[in-house]
């Protein structure tokens, strides 16, 4: 553990009070982010560094802004970027609010539940083809037995 963040799981590992601490920390944990594999980003999103200063929260949720790719056929990373993102709403929510942590709450919640309709999207559409499928099939046993 050399820097302010464990570099295997991402949780801080030396005291993070203050302000600049908190900044260090989260940036060495968005490098961390970057130079990994799917499955560790989403290990490291669930389990990494969550700051406690408003500022440096709605720095993290546009981080997990930026890696929502709804159109991912992997959804292990924007999943848990969707619930850091929920996270940190949560936590803004709790601070005494101001112009700028008001915005980002806005915005953030929004991204959250786009994501999900997203993700109900695929499954009607996944639904909808097996059904269409199962028709076709039916179909095709009626017409060859009858």
């Amino acid at each position: 553990m050399d820097g302010p963040v464990c570099k295997y799981c991402g949780v801080a590992s030396v005291s993070t009070e203050d302000l600049d601490r908190q900044r260090r920390a989260l940036d060495e944990l968005h490098s961390l982010l970057i130079s990994r594999e799917k499955t560790e980003q989403a290990k490291l999103l669930k389990h990494g560094f969550m700051p406690d200063h408003a500022i440096v929260l709605i720095d993290a949720g546009l981080m997990c802004v930026s890696m929502l790719d709804d159109s991912a056929v992997d959804y292990k990373v924007t999943d848990a970027a969707a619930l850091r993102l929920e996270a940190i709403v949560m936590k803004l929510k709790l601070k005494v609010p101001d112009r700028e942590s008001e915005k980002a709450i806005e915005m953030f919640s929004e991204k959250v539940k786009e994501h999900k309709a997203s993700g109900n999207r695929d499954a009607i559409y996944g639904l909808t083809a097996i059904g269409v499928i199962i028709a076709i099939t039916a179909l095709a046993l009626w017409w060859i037995l009858s």
